[in-house]
């Protein structure tokens, strides 16, 4: 920037600068004067804060303040930085958490208050701890990636019913999670509904004793049908098609109305992965590989009960091995 000489004493007098219209504007002892700036790209120096990235997933950090400068890294949303310049066009120079220097767009920067830096601070951690029971809901599959975002490579897959271990929140809203099997990672917590305590917890609790004594009921009603002829079309209680027999134990068992159909029924309940199936699930098969055609209901040990086809009676066949195995499609949980 040029300085006119007879205005280079009131510098080291100034109370006050700050940039106007292109200039700067000096301020000492009740006296102001003007400085030509050299470019709009002047820099303001500032005290040293802290800030906090918000309104992003994450933010590319550049060698200078503008987009067309290179990337140097990412800083992501929650992250704590410290500001250490701010440019005339609203960009600041920060460093990141792990040290490195470089330009970020103040749009996506919150500034910690200075009467409540200490607090403020604190409260912007990317993490919180939850360490609660969760379930999957609101969709067929879940994925759990490496990281808490969209853009991290997936790890596994959890399906809706699954129960996870919350573990972490992200300030994004993602939650770091462990599987039923061990598998640790992040996933979106618009698919996972934390488990309510105390009252709530109880109420669950009691649902869920009620609903495994339907599903005990509807095991043994379904037993009680081995033998009895297939017929297409019938529902009971002397013979049964497929989903006859499904329609038949749930509403004489349980007092669960089904579809008629064995697809209809495969839209019903939620979904139930093979490796958390529970009695009284109903287990879906097809024999195309994409459009269900025979239903039956799991009783336990990778076996279930059902109404196989003309010619036949109702039987227990397993549906890890064999014709089942080949052809097993999905299941659902209806209690």
């Amino acid at each position: 920037m040029g300085i006119r000489k007879e205005k280079r004493s009131l510098i080291t007098k100034a109370t006050s600068m700050m940039i106007l219209s292109g200039s700067l504007l000096i301020t000492a002892n009740n006296q102001e004067a003007y400085a030509d700036t050299a470019s709009s790209q002047s820099y303001i120096k500032s005290t040293i804060q802290k800030g906090t990235v918000y309104n992003c997933g994450s933010l590319n950090v550049r060698k200078g303040p503008g987009t067309s400068n290179s990337i140097i890294t990412k800083v992501y949303s929650g992250n704590t930085v410290e500001i250490q310049e701010k440019n005339s066009n609203g960009w600041y120079k920060i460093k990141t958490p792990n040290g490195q220097i470089g330009w970020v767009s103040g749009a996506y920067i919150r500034l910690a208050s200075n009467n409540n830096q200490g607090s403020s601070v604190a409260s912007s951690q990317p993490t919180q701890a939850i360490n609660k029971n969760g379930v999957v809901y609101n969709c067929d599959s879940l994925n759990v990636r490496k990281g808490p975002g969209a853009s991290n490579s997936i790890i596994t897959k959890v399906y809706s019913g699954n129960s996870v271990y919350i573990q972490e929140k992200h300030s994004n809203g993602w939650y770091k999670v462990k599987t039923s099997n061990g598998q640790v990672g992040w996933v979106s917590g618009s698919y996972v509904k934390i488990q309510e305590s105390n009252n709530n917890q109880n109420n669950n609790q009691n649902n869920q004793v009620t609903n495994n004594n339907k599903a005990k009921k509807i095991v043994d009603l379904a037993h009680k049908q081995l033998g009895k002829p297939y017929v297409w079309g019938a529902e009971g209680p002397s013979s049964f098609d497929c989903s006859g027999l499904t329609s038949y134990v749930y509403k004489n068992g349980a007092g669960v109305k089904l579809p008629r159909t064995s697809k209809s029924q495969g839209t019903v309940g939620r979904y139930v992965s093979k490796a958390n199936l529970k009695p009284g699930d109903l287990v879906f098969f097809a024999s195309n590989g994409k459009t269900i055609n025979h239903v039956g209901i799991y009783i336990g040990n990778s076996k279930m009960i059902h109404s196989p086809k003309p010619g036949q009676n109702v039987r227990i066949d397993s549906i890890s091995s064999g014709y089942y195995a080949k052809n097993y499609f999905t299941a659902r949980a209806v209690l």
